[in-house]
């Protein structure tokens, strides 16, 4: 499940807390996700301990946690100059609170359809514990196979 329509970081932390704990409480949803460029776009916000949107974000998670629930932010960085030191200070805040952060980056022409440039992404937000989501890149750095299962395998070769 999404909690989207807009950007999450647009929400009031006690918005988040009542979304959250709603979904929490129902059986059937084991797992959902925040969607939000905040994390792009404002990473200071993670870092003020006077805003309570990060907090209900770590309380919400650890409650799922507890529930045997999985919550995690899903962002969008597409080019490694995004990442800044204060991306990696709120990163690790929410690393060392175990909140999940994913990554969906969009393959956007001129910006990081070239090899190095999405390696160095990927390794950058993987330094930062931050997961890959269905990342769309082009063919040429793929190979499509099949599985003796069936099933499509997208098969990523980063050099080095």
């Amino acid at each position: 499940m999404v909690v989207s329509g807009g950007d999450c970081y647009q929400l009031t932390a006690e918005q988040i807390a009542m979304i959250g704990e709603v979904l929490i409480d129902i059986p059937h949803v084991k797992r959902f996700r925040f969607a939000t460029k905040g994390l792009v776009a404002a990473p200071s916000r993670i870092l003020d301990d006077t805003d309570g949107w990060t907090h209900q974000i770590i309380r919400i998670s650890q409650m799922a946690r507890k529930k045997g629930k999985n919550v995690a932010i899903h962002t969008h960085f597409n080019h490694p100059n995004e990442i800044t030191w204060v991306t990696r200070l709120a990163a690790q805040r929410l690393f060392e609170n175990g909140v999940t952060v994913r990554n969906q980056t969009v393959l956007l022409k001129g910006v990081n359809d070239t090899v190095g440039t999405m390696s160095k992404l990927i390794r950058d937000l993987a330094d930062l514990s931050f997961m890959p989501v269905s990342p769309s890149l082009p063919p040429l750095h793929f190979a499509q196979t099949r599985s003796q299962t069936n099933t499509n395998q997208i098969v990523l070769r980063l050099p080095g």
